[in-house]
């Protein structure tokens, strides 16, 4: 931690012998500062399988007051480039050689001396001048490594851990360090044939829409889903429109219940869903789960006044012919989606479709099945993965690790995740649980902690929703 008048770290060799690279270190909870052109982080000659996460690099000017971009920041070359992984790290200024920042990885072209309580201006500063402030854009950003559990003071590390060498006192409005989520987040779900809101914690309120919708009109809803932004519902409902009437279509309206509407396109046509689907965020995307000439697709549409564009199917190039369960990310760029046995995702265009997670991805043997994808707020894969029991895993894009949430929670299912990193999901093996039902759980992202939000129920699992602001 701190400054060096030349150059940083380096991992590197003198021959060229693929064999003598610098190889397999991990790199976790570092500050590398840097006031000149010299590299931060350097990994050549055959450096390769390095792991780099939950760092913090600097690039700043002579005076400390602002960012440098002519700081090397990383430095690979074309026999590393593709073969080390970075996670959650936190960039500021400089510039890169054969790397370039992506996934959970954060760039910021500005710097702050208000990140820190006493940042130093002469670059003598002890370890305390280094410690971040409550405002610091680095904190809550990293996951709870189990070779770095304390920080540079011997203070535990709480997951989502700040990135750097300190740890400091976590918020109560991540909600992630113990069992309260954040207001104004909710989940969707089908209970006894009623579409139902929660919202997300203990004792929440719970909102009838399919009791709403009665007053609207006479019908039977199938399932619910909620968008990113909690602002906006979907439901396959036989509601609303004469065509849905004996042949169930999308419904769509605002979870505050001031307006509900048939999804309609073209002359009047409306969707018939074959099964769960997703709306985005603001609700004027929409990708659905529909049936044709014998193929399961998702299949976009987009709002344009007060109608939606015609259905364009944008899994077309999956390789399995049962494309189902789509999630749309917080942005609307994005899509998840079960393709056959595997997890696919795809741009919300319909381009760059590309397996994403396969049964064999399991550290050792194979999954005998995965299903029910959705975005983490950092970018990872949320899924639910079968083996010996029904567990909820993650998937990190950044390094393409998979990681069981919490191994003891059995029989666990569909996860959707929430804006502050909870994951809800249905629970059947709550000890007091002695029905078996599908319970309503809401975790942290760690598993360590969670509460019950519906007890002693049956939820349909059909799929359940995550949103909220």
């Amino acid at each position: 931690m701190g400054f060096y008048n030349r150059h940083n770290t380096s991992f590197w060799q003198e021959t060229n012998n693929p064999k003598l690279g610098s190889s397999n270190n991990t790199i976790e909870h570092n500050l590398f500062i840097g006031n000149n052109s010299r590299h931060l982080l350097q990994l050549i000659n055959h450096s390769g399988n390095n792991k780099i996460r939950n760092n913090i690099l600097l690039g700043l000017s002579s005076d400390n007051h602002s960012a440098n971009s002519s700081t090397l920041l990383i430095e690979q070359d074309s026999s590393t480039q593709n073969s080390n992984s970075f996670e959650s790290n936190y960039l500021v200024g400089g510039y890169f050689e054969h790397y370039t920042p992506s996934g959970s990885n954060k760039q910021n072209s500005n710097f702050n001396t208000n990140w820190f309580e006493n940042f130093p201006n002469d670059k003598m500063g002890d370890i305390n001048s280094f410690k971040p402030t409550t405002n610091a854009p680095f904190l809550n950003l990293g996951h709870l490594q189990n070779t770095t559990t304390k920080d540079i003071a011997g203070n535990s590390r709480f997951n989502p851990v700040d990135l750097g060498v300190w740890e400091i006192e976590p918020t109560a409005t991540n909600g992630d360090t113990g069992n309260n989520t954040s207001s104004n987040q909710y989940v969707s779900y089908m209970l006894n044939g009623h579409a139902k809101v929660i919202e997300a914690k203990e004792s929440g309120k719970v909102t009838d829409i399919t009791q709403h919708l009665s007053t609207l009109s006479s019908g039977e809803d199938s399932w619910i889903n909620i968008s990113p932004d909690g602002e906006w519902l979907l439901l396959e409902s036989s509601r609303l429109h004469s065509a849905c009437a004996g042949w169930a279509c999308l419904i769509y309206g605002k979870r505050d219940l001031s307006e509900f509407h048939a999804i309609t396109y073209g002359n009047n046509e409306v969707i018939h869903p074959e099964g769960f689907s997703a709306i985005g965020s603001g609700g004027n995307i929409i990708v659905a789960h529909i049936q044709d000439n014998g193929r399961g697709d998702i299949y976009v549409s987009k709002k344009m006044g007060n109608k939606w564009s015609s259905p364009k199917s944008i899994s077309s190039t999956s390789p399995s012919n049962n494309n189902i369960n789509p999630a749309i990310s917080a942005d609307g760029k994005e899509v998840l989606f079960s393709c056959g046995e595997n997890i696919c995702i795809v741009n919300s265009d319909g381009s760059n479709l590309k397996t994403l997670i396969k049964p064999s991805d399991r550290p050792t043997g194979s999954w005998s099945q995965i299903k029910s994808a959705d975005f983490d707020t950092n970018g990872d894969i949320i899924f639910e993965a079968e083996d010996d029991a029904e567990r909820i895993w993650r998937y990190s894009r950044s390094s393409s690790q998979v990681s069981v949430i919490n191994a003891s929670q059995t029989n666990d299912n569909s996860p959707c995740v929430l804006p502050d990193g909870h994951i809800a999901s249905l629970w059947l093996n709550r000890a007091e649980n002695s029905t078996g039902g599908h319970e309503l759980k809401i975790m942290n992202s760690t598993g360590s902690n969670y509460i019950m939000a519906i007890e002693d129920k049956d939820i349909s699992d059909f799929g359940i929703g995550c949103g909220g602001l």
